[in-house]
């Protein structure tokens, strides 16, 4: 994925986060899920419609 958004800043606290990365996937139709079963790890995936 591209988008023309600048780098976060570095450190904790200095970045867009995944509310941002949620609302960017709205803004575009699509959707945003985070999956994080104890011990599983972590699954980000994102839902973009394709015209």
């Amino acid at each position: 994925m591209r988008d023309d958004v600048p780098p976060p800043g570095d450190g904790p606290g200095g970045g867009y986060g995944l509310s941002s990365m949620t609302e960017r996937a709205e803004l575009i139709g699509g959707s945003l899920e985070v999956r994080s079963p104890p011990g599983r790890g972590t699954t980000v995936e994102a839902r973009i419609p394709i015209p």
